[in-house]
Formats: structure tokens, sequence, C-alpha cells
């Protein structure tokens, strides 16, 4: 709380610990003629931090004879004095007192006043020369807006200016606020050039600078000369049309040697789907690949994302970014490129495939087969469904359809619109990879969920006891797509018959028209309450997942989910993702399939009588069976495993060594119809020998496994201790065998003889399997070969 109380009156106090809120220095401030400025407006908001609590005022100031503007930020409102920073306490008593009165008066007249209010003292445009929608359109106007995004401004400008020196340019100025900042806070910048090509935030620019040193450019940086010291871009490369071509232009304005600072959002956060406003996702892969060619030395750093009940001054610190990016936490990444180099831009391939986002994740192994052909190029998906490729990492740049986005002359470009839908009798993936002129190794469809879906579905379990102690789950995806949607009093049926299970919850999944079902202790609905990727992890928890034809089946087969897909006028085998462990059912009607016997290319298949009574021919009675054959299958409660060791980091599989013993499987499921039993997956018995001090490697170990998408596999543990961890009580694919060190290898034998299983495999505790890494391990296996002990046991 409070250093110091500077001044002291009826209505106001000023204090030394809001100056980090602010952009002048007290030099600034005390050059200024206080007399002259008029209040302009208020911005109210609650902040709900530990130490900082209850109302604060942004106040903007404006002096009427020269335009001039100041914000002053986050001033407290307590036992009805309005806190001012002490950096403002040279305008004397007499000023500030009246500021104080004429704000706290305004704020008494608005009792309603609620979090993000703007109370206007003047006419705004008047002062302005624009309405608040215009001005806030697109941009961060501190003073103007809720504090969080002001906040994290302020922290990147507090943490870039010390870096600064000579001569700078900054490009997206904005406001030009940061310039106040970095200036009154470091004397080695000798010019600073802001520039933008917004007239309204150039005007507050010039309007709310006060040093000499500083200047604004409104139009095009490319017309201001080269030769600076320093380029700095902030937040900005996510909203340009081409980033690549954006990032060059900075680095040329640039003298030799000179240094550039960049800062780019998270996708997660802050991708296209969730602000329109951008026009590239961003992960630091992305943000590596974008940078690392042209730079020879590079320092990330991190900002994570705030919890929202703290003070919004108290979040966005930066700090080093590390060994490991947590891709759950962190909001955005700022790079501080040193000694520029010569970079022959890559050759770039260009892959559009607009929507839906079915079929945009149906091209993912496409994509992936891109990056396997031409590991030196430079791939960019060019899609509206950008969320289907967060964090994956084939991809160098994700860009959304609604962009201004156009592919160079010299790109390679895939368009694969309709690319289906001109072969609508085969299967859609191999469609794209024939338009892509691919051949596809690894057909999996990929979705990257991480540990904050994770801990979302914890929560949501948390609040549903019914479904978090059930014993197994069933997802379900009602989707209301015209002419391809079950009837819904056949998912009450089959709802019902689920829930008269005592040991069965049930989770539903969707948005939009999809259908819901009446509440229920064992149902946890999910409908419009999550995103794309949250909505993948409620699947990968499932044991089964009941949809019809629709993104989710995708979905499913990317996070290793058993499906049943309903279908009607599509063909099974032309939809379910190769290899996944899906059983489809085709409505048992003469016309069924009838999408694939029309004139193509058909982007949007309606039924021809009118109304797809085939769906209604699929009876829930069918349809529960082939789920209980799903469920039969499954290992009881090992959702809960998947739900505690999801999102985990990994290093690939077999990068720790470890030998795999057993007969050898192929890589992916040849495309088939649909039959009444699915094929049984293999089932894999792992072994590990375990010494006291290796506890912590084991625990990595549990969490690559846990990750997986698939639960057919046990773990036995053999060690000379007593097992350590309840988990391996409670989970029926653990085991944990205490025997002496002369027993060991006897044990182990013993174990593998015991527990059947297709493959066995002897591992180090300190081995990890990658993502989707069991279907990897299935590949490494020998044919023929007796299995042995792997080293270090």
């Amino acid at each position: 709380m409070p250093e110091s109380i500077l001044i002291e009156a009826g209505h106001f106090a000023c204090e030394s610990w809001l100056d980090v809120r602010q952009f002048y220095d007290r030099a600034t401030l005390d050059a200024l003629d206080a007399h002259r400025y008029e209040p302009v407006c208020l911005h109210y908001e609650e902040y709900h931090g530990p130490h900082d609590r209850g109302p604060h005022l942004d106040l903007t100031l404006h002096d009427p004879a020269s335009g001039k503007l100041l914000f002053l930020l986050g001033l407290p409102v307590r036992d009805g004095r309005l806190i001012w920073p002490s950096v403002i306490a040279g305008w004397g008593a007499d000023v500030l007192g009246a500021l104080s009165l004429q704000a706290l008066a305004a704020l008494r007249a608005t009792p309603d006043a609620t979090s993000g209010l703007l109370i206007p003292l003047q006419p705004f445009e008047r002062v302005f020369g624009a309405n608040v929608r215009e001005l806030l359109d697109g941009r961060t106007c501190p003073g103007l807006m809720m504090s969080w995004p002001t906040a994290q401004v302020l922290k990147r400008y507090h943490f870039v200016g010390p870096l600064l020196s000579g001569r700078m340019l900054e490009v997206a100025t904005g406001p030009g606020l940061g310039a106040s900042l970095m200036l009154g806070a470091n004397p080695r910048i000798t010019e600073y050039c802001g520039a933008d090509i917004d007239a309204p935030a150039i005007g507050m620019a010039r309007r709310s600078n006060y040093d000499s040193r500083a200047h604004f450019h409104c139009g095009d940086f490319h017309e201001i000369e080269p030769g600076f010291d320093w380029v700095m871009s902030l937040e900005t490369i996510e909203h340009t049309p081409d980033p690549d071509e954006f990032f060059a232009e900075l680095k040329s304005r640039l003298k030799p040697g000179g240094s550039m600072l960049i800062s780019l959002p998270a996708e997660r956060w802050h991708g296209t789907h969730l602000n329109p406003a951008h026009w590239s996702c961003w992960s630091f892969a992305r943000v590596h690949a974008l940078v690392a060619p042209h730079f020879e030395e590079i320092e990330y750093f991190a900002y994570n994302r705030p919890t929202f009940s703290e003070c919004p001054f108290d979040i966005a610190d930066i700090s080093p970014l590390g060994l490991a990016v947590d891709a759950a936490q962190t909001e955005g990444w700022l790079a501080v490129l040193r000694k520029p180099r010569e970079a022959r831009p890559p050759q770039r391939i260009v892959v559009r495939r607009r929507g839906a986002r079915g079929d945009v994740l149906q091209i993912t192994p496409v994509v992936h087969a891109l990056r396997h052909k031409h590991p030196l190029a430079r791939i960019v998906v060019w899609t509206e469904a950008t969320e289907v490729f967060a964090d994956n990492p084939d991809v160098d740049l994700l860009v959304a359809c609604s962009s201004a986005f156009q592919p160079a002359p010299d790109d390679i470009f895939i368009n694969l619109d309709e690319a289906y839908e001109r072969s609508p009798r085969q299967h859609m993936l191999l469609s794209y990879a024939e338009a892509a002129g691919v051949a596809l190794g690894d057909p999996r469809l990929r979705l990257h969920p991480n540990a904050w879906d994770y801990r979302l579905m914890a929560n949501a379990l948390a609040q549903r006891p019914g479904v978090a102690n059930a014993r197994q789950i069933v997802a379900l995806h009602m989707s209301a797509t015209p002419d391809r949607s079950w009837p819904p009093e056949h998912w009450n049926r089959l709802a019902q018959a689920l829930l008269d299970e005592p040991d069965i919850g049930v989770i539903v999944v969707g948005a939009g028209n999809d259908y819901r079902l009446p509440d229920h202790a064992r149902v946890l609905d999910l409908h419009g309450r999550i995103d794309l990727r949250s909505s993948a992890t409620a699947v990968a928890l499932a044991d089964v997942l009941v949809g019809s034809d629709s993104f989710m089946l995708h979905v499913a087969g990317a996070v290793g989910t058993d499906a049943v897909g309903l279908y009607g006028i599509a063909e099974p085998v032309t939809r379910m993702p190769i290899g996944a462990h899906q059983e489809g059912l085709l409505a048992p009607v003469d016309c069924a399939g009838c999408l694939h016997q029309g004139p193509a290319p058909n982007t949007n298949p309606r039924c021809k009588f009118g109304r797809a009574f085939c769906m209604e021919r699929i009876a829930p009675e069918q349809v529960l069976a082939a789920v209980r054959r799903a469920l039969d299958a499954a290992t009881p409660y090992a959702w809960r495993m998947r739900l505690r060791l999801g999102g985990v980091e990994t290093v690939p599989v077999m990068g720790a060594g470890g030998q795999v013993i057993g007969q050898r499987n192929a890589v992916a499921a040849p495309l088939a119809r649909p039959t009444a039993n699915a094929p049984r997956r293999p089932r894999f018995h792992f072994m590990c020998w375990v010494e006291p001090n290796e506890q912590e490697a084991l625990a990595g170990l549990l969490d690559s496994l846990g990750a997986q998408t698939r639960d057919d596999w046990h773990l036995s543990v053999v060690a000379p201790f007593a097992c350590p961890d309840p988990l391996f009580n409670e989970l029926p694919m653990l085991g944990w065998v205490e025997c002496t060190h002369a027993t060991g290898i006897e044990t182990l034998r013993r174990l593998a003889a015991e527990l059947p299983a297709d493959h066995c495999v002897v591992l180090p505790a300190s081995f990890r399997v990658g993502p989707l890494g069991l279907d990897q391990v299935i590949n490494q296996i020998a044919d023929g070969k007796p299995w042995t002990m792997a080293s270090g046991v």
C-alpha cells in the first residue's frame, strides 16, 4: 500500500505507489501550465486485487488552448477522496483539489455506474474529433477503455524502454503514449519516430506527447527513410495482410547492425476466431519461425494470462521465456532481435481450405505430408477455421480467409476448396491428398488441445459430481445440420437408455442450434460453453462419442476416441477418419448415400425429397447396441487417467531409449465399409524397473502415457520399495510389484506371462512417449523378435 502521502486535503491525496501506472514523469508534468487543463471524461472501473480494491478512475484532461491531452490512470477513490500519483503533485493543492471535486461530483451524479462506464464531462467529439466507437475501433486507447489492455500495454513499454538507445522507429504507434513513457525514462533515446496509418491515432499521439525528441508520421512507414538504431512494433503483425512481408519491411528500416523489438499475442487467447481484428494466429513456434532466419541473437520473453481477479496493473509481468513454453498460461511473446543477417526467403507453400471445420480438420494430414515432403519450405495455411490448426507444428504461418492476405506470385498455391466436392465418390482425405499432390504416409487427423483445456474440463466436472463419479463416459453431439440430423426424440431415447445405467455419465457437446438434453445429475451440458479445442478435450475424455455426420466425428478421430457415427446422405466410407476406431451406421433406405450420386461439385447437399427421412430410420436401439460394444472394450475409469495427465508436454517417442517387443502392426486401418463390429485395437503391456532415485523420472513416464489419446495399455512397475502413490490402486491400467534386486528380472518375466497383451514393452523410467506415440511404437516393433530386457534394468 502507500509508501507516502505527499499532499492531503479534503477531497484528494497524492501517493507515490501510483506513479508506475502513469505514462508521464514528474519533469514532464511540472513543465505544464496546470491551470489550463480541464477534465474531459472519466472512465470508471472496480478493481478486485488483494491490495487495491474498490472504485478507480482513469481521468482524461484537455488544454483547450493548445489542444494537448493528458491521461492519468488507475486513480483510487477511497473514503470519498480521489488519490493522485505523486508525479502530478507539483500541480498544487488548488488545481488538484478543483479537479478532484469535478471528478467526484460526476461520479456521485452517476450512482448506477458499472465497471467500464465512460462518463463524459465535455462533448467528446468536440475534443477528440470522433465519437468513442470510431476512436476505439481496433486500437488500445488508455484512459478510454477497460484497464486490462491498458495495463498490458503499459507493462510492455516499461519493459522495452530501458533497452533502447539512439534513433528509434515505432510502427503502429497508436495514440503514442508509449513514446511519453519511454522518452521520459530513457535519455539515451535521441530521436523517436512514431508511424501509424490511422489519422485519429496520430492526432492523439501528437496531442498527448510533450517531448521534443518525438515526432509522428501519418501514413505508410515505407515512406520513412531507413537508418534507425531500433525498430519496434508491438502487437501489430497479427493485423497485417502478409506478416512475412511486413516483418521484412520492418527489418529494412534498420541501419546496419541495428536491433528490433516485436511482440505477438498467443492464439489461445487472441486467435482470429476470438478477435476478428486479428488476421493471423501465433504460437511460439510460429513466432520463432518468423524471426529466427533474420537475426543471429534473439531473446524471448513471455507474459502470462491474467486471472481477472487481480488488480489490472498487477498483471502482465514480462519474464524470460526459459526452455519450455506453457501454452496454457502464456498470453503473448516479446522478442528482442539483435545482429541482423541476410535471409533468403524460403519457398512458401500456401494451402487454402476455407471451411467448414470438419473439412479443414481433414486436411491436417495433407499439411503434415507437405511438411515432410518440403522440410525447408515455409507452409502457410489460409482458412477461416484457424482454430483447427492451433499449435499445429506443421504450420509456419496461419492466416484467416477474412484477411487481406493473398499468395505472392512465387508462392506455390494449393487450393483445396471444393477438392472433395469435385470427387465425392472417394474418401474426402484422399481427394485432398490428390489435389495437393502428396502421398499420405500418416493419415491421422491432428488437433492440439493443451493443459488449459484439460483444467477447464476438470472444473466443469467438479460442478457435476454425477458425471465425475461415472465409471464410463459417453459424449453426445446432437447436430442439427440440415438433412444430417438425427431426430430429437431419438436422441432422448438413446440418452434415457444410457442414463438408466447408473455407472454411465453423459457429456453433451455442440453449439448454435444443436440439440440439448433435459437437465440430469449425470449429464454435463457443455453446449455453447467451450471452444473447439476444449470440445476436443471433452471428446478425448469420453470412452465413446455418438454423433451424426458432422465435425465432432472428425474430432473423435483426431483425439483417438471411439465413435459411433450416424449417416444418411453420405457414405461412411467416404467420411470416417482413416484409421480411426469408429463404427458407421448407414440409414437402411435405398437412397442412402445420395450425396455421392449427383453431379459434382455439390457444395450444399440437400435431400431430394425435401426431408432427410433416412436419418429417422436409424433406430435408437441400433445405436445403443453400438455404444455398448464400444463401452465393453473400454477400460473402466480410464477417463480419469486421461483427465489427470492430459495436456502434458512430452518429448518424441523412443527419445530416451527402450526396446519394444511383439508383432508388427499396420500404421492405420485401410479404408473399408463400416461393419457391425469395429476391429479390436491392440493392447500394450509396459513394464518398468524403478530405483528409489528414479521416482521423478517415473512421474514423467506416467505423464506421457496419460497424455495419449488411447487407453488400451497397462503399466507394471517393479521396484525394490513400496508403492508411494495411491494412483496405482485407483486405476486398472496401473500395477506395482515390490521385489528385491535379485528377483527383479524374474518378476518382470512372470508379469509378462501373466498379463495378456498384444505387445510387451520394457522401458526405463526415463522413457517418454510422445503425442500419439503408441501408434508410433507399433511401427517400431520388430518382426518375430523374442522379447528381451531393456538396458538399465
